[in-house]
């Protein structure tokens, strides 16, 4: 009996420690698989970290590349609000633990973005809203301006708002940002040197508390940025008091494409320090610090850094500017002196530098066109000649060519013909991607003449590259003012609409009629248009600031001048007033278009009448109005021109006889007789004698030998030579009798012909 019960108690005694020692397993293996989702978690977040850090460098980069990708778009920070609904999700046996993962997620989710509208980046979008991070900041004094400045969005991709039912609620949301200077000390620390003030710029024309009441943005005394959220159900509102900002105005909380953001729209900068704005290459950045609330059990506080920019004082300073931080930054190198102490980071792969200069007029000014493939092959011509002119042998072209293209084209025995041969090339393909250009090339070593191949011009590539850019851009609109118009009379909405029609530099660019192409692409454009009536402008890469206008082919080189932008800005109307008003380039009625879709030899531009470019263009030249005496003792001329003007009042002793005309004040003014054309037609209308102008201009084309004519243009002023010579004569035939008119009408004519 004892036995039986021994053996009994010995089972249950058994079981129970099976049941004991199956529960120790039960919770082993669930604290290891809660151990297990987290370690889990844990690598998730690490493999987005480096997700997000490849981002961030594509973000960067954006700001010279113009980056297609739009805000709102699908991208990897887009997966922080899935990992943020997991980590809510875990087993809450390890609170800590867990608190810590989400606040993890949540600090590692927040970034900056800076939205800027571009437009014609997408063909199916007039406008696209892009992350666009600026370069330069202007400095600004003042609240009110004329001028757009940089809007920032703190962004927290970890709080969705798709997630609000499924994870714990935002109760509060705080910003606060500065404007601190970067000595080169690491961007994860946490404070640093405050640079100066920031305000909230205030654009003319628009209501001063729109704006704050949409982003609840305002500055504190110190010259910071706030901005304070809370949701609806909130109750205290801690994160005010206890970093002391009584100030702040609080709003509801504030989504942009469905995540939780703070905006400060139109943020300008101040800087306090005199020295600073000295130094142009010192690096500033925002610091944001932000605190979240969640569900009162979580409390996040994270500080972030915007990526580093420069700021100017006065705009002269942004070239200089802009070339200490352009190399650096496609390279993703920040600190301003990399490339003294690392000479490789001198060299950049041409794919990269070519992405760069293809957007480089539009980062600068958004209006206007990508660079087109013939645009950038003139560019590359310009960057690389100077390194083709350095080959001192056959071997050394053969090798730089092969570096160039990866092939060897027809070689040439002679070196300066393989010279040109390889230019030629550079000229019609493009370089390997892979192919390393030097930083000296682009921003150091000047260029040399493509035509000669031999005369080292006073410009850089850049130098080119960004005083087209300011040409472009036009600031001030001197170069293609607004027609003027009647101050006095009221114009309705159309007509006003219609006055603003009219074309800028940015529009003649943008349209194809102004092209940074070569001066062998504008000779092979007159090809298939009508040379004799038609001119093609560029922007003149042998001097830098001026337009390069070629008037047709003659003797089959393409005939060429410039004339630089202040030059063009002394005319009241800009370059419509220099195109159809002055002398020479009234001549050729049309304007050349290339074809900025296709690189298409065989149809690649078009002629369009200069009326039709500038149709509502009205020149403002007035001929000077006074009284003309019809004596016989002077002979009038214009002061400016030396023209001579006909008289339109006759003298009453001599009203029944022809004017007597200085037949060599004619000839000696000669290349002004078609100013005067329409003056001397009305003064000699009541005695001209339409036959014998008829004969007389007949006989003359007879005398002309067509046979010694050659020339292929149309503009050129016929010789004054050869009306005296046609003078002389008909005095030495004698005619005495003939009347003066004639010869006067045939002259006329002759000039206007």
């Amino acid at each position: 009996m004892n036995l039986k019960m021994s053996d009994t108690v010995d089972k249950k005694k058994a079981t129970l420690e099976t049941r004991i020692l199956e529960s120790s397993n039960i919770q082993e293996r669930s604290e290891a698989k809660r151990t297990h989702n987290l370690a889990q978690m844990r690598q998730e977040l690490a493999s987005l970290s480096d997700k997000k850090s490849e981002f961030l460098r594509a973000q960067k980069r954006a700001s010279l590349f113009v980056d297609s990708r739009r805000i709102g778009a699908p991208s990897v920070m887009n997966e922080f609000s899935t990992a943020f609904k997991k980590a809510c999700s875990l087993p809450l046996e390890n609170v800590e633990e867990q608190k810590s993962l989400i606040e993890d997620i949540v600090k590692e989710s927040i970034v900056i973005e800076w939205p800027r509208t571009f437009p014609g980046v997408y063909t199916d979008q007039q406008e696209t809203e892009l992350d666009f991070a600026p370069l330069i900041h202007r400095a600004r004094n003042v609240v009110k301006c004329r001028t757009s400045h940089p809007t920032m969005r703190v962004k927290i991709f970890a709080i969705s708002e798709g997630n609000e039912m499924a994870c714990p609620q935002v109760i509060e949301a705080f910003y606060r940002a500065s404007l601190v200077k970067l000595n080169g000390e690491p961007l994860d620390q946490k404070f640093r040197q405050v640079a100066g003030k920031m305000i909230l710029t205030q654009r003319e024309g628009i209501a001063a508390t729109k704006s704050a009441e949409q982003s609840g943005a305002v500055v504190n005394s110190e010259g910071k940025l706030l901005c304070s959220q809370s949701s609806s159900h909130a109750q205290i509102l801690i994160f005010a008091n206890q970093l002391n900002e009584p100030g702040v105005r609080t709003t509801s909380l504030k989504y942009e494409n469905g995540f939780l953001c703070a905006t400060f729209p139109e943020m300008g900068v101040t800087l306090n320090s005199m020295v600073d704005r000295r130094q142009l290459s010192t690096r500033y950045a925002v610091q944001v610090e932000v605190h979240i609330n969640i569900d009162n059990r979580i409390i996040v506080v994270h500080s972030i850094v915007s990526h580093p920019f420069l700021i100017a004082i006065t705009n002269d300073q942004t070239e200089p500017l802009l070339q200490s931080i352009f190399w650096n930054r496609l390279l993703n190198c920040d600190q301003h002196e990399s490339s003294d102490y690392f000479p490789e980071k001198n060299l950049l792969p041409w794919g990269t530098l070519r992405q760069a200069l293809q957007a480089f007029i539009k980062s600068q000014v958004p209006q206007a066109r990508f660079l087109t493939d013939f645009e950038l092959r003139h560019v590359q011509t310009m960057l690389l000649l100077p390194r083709v002119l350095r080959c001192a042998s056959l071997n050394d072209i053969q090798l730089l060519e092969i570096n160039m293209f990866g092939s060897i084209g027809n070689q040439q025995r002679d070196l300066h013909e393989e010279m040109k041969r390889l230019r030629n090339r550079l000229l019609n393909e493009p370089v390997l991607d892979t192919f390393l250009i030097d930083r000296k090339e682009f921003i150091i070593e000047k260029c040399v003449s493509i035509l000669d191949m031999s005369t080292e011009l006073t410009h850089t590539t850049w130098q080119w590259l960004h005083r087209t850019s300011e040409m472009i851009q036009d600031v001030g609109h001197k170069l293609c003012p607004s027609p003027a118009c009647d101050k006095k009379s009221s114009k309705t909405k159309k007509q006003m609409a219609a006055s603003e029609d009219y074309q800028t530099v940015i529009s003649l660019f943008n349209k194809g009629f102004l092209t940074l192409c070569s001066t062998q692409k504008a000779a092979v454009s007159f090809g298939s248009i009508e040379r004799n009536s038609s001119i093609l402008m560029r922007f003149c890469d042998e001097n830098v600031g001026h337009f390069s206008i070629c008037y047709g082919l003659e003797n089959g080189k393409p005939k060429i001048g410039s004339i630089s932008a202040e030059q063009v800005k002394d005319f009241k109307q800009g370059l419509p007033e220099m195109l159809i008003d002055e002398h020479f380039p009234s001549k050729y009625h049309n304007l050349i278009r290339l074809n900025l879709e296709e690189d298409d030899e065989t149809a690649h531009a078009v002629s369009v009448r200069k009326q039709e470019i500038f149709h509502n263009y009205r020149t403002e030249r007035r001929s000077v109005e006074s009284v003309s005496i019809m004596d016989d003792e002077t002979n009038r001329v214009d002061v400016l021109s030396g023209a001579l003007l006909a008289r339109q009042t006759p003298s009453p002793q001599n009203s029944n006889q022809s004017p007597n005309f200085d037949i060599n004040s004619f000839s000696n003014s000669n290349s002004q007789l078609a100013s005067s054309i329409f003056p001397l037609l009305h003064s000699l209308s009541s005695n001209l004698d339409i036959s014998s102008l008829l004969k007389n201009f007949n006989s003359s084309n007879e005398e002309n030998d067509p046979e010694n004519d050659h020339s292929d243009t149309s503009g050129d002023d016929v010789p004054s030579s050869s009306m005296v010579s046609l003078l002389q004569r008909s005095e030495s035939q004698g005619e005495e009798d003939m009347n003066e008119t004639g010869n006067i009408a045939q002259l006329l004519l002759k000039q206007y012909q």
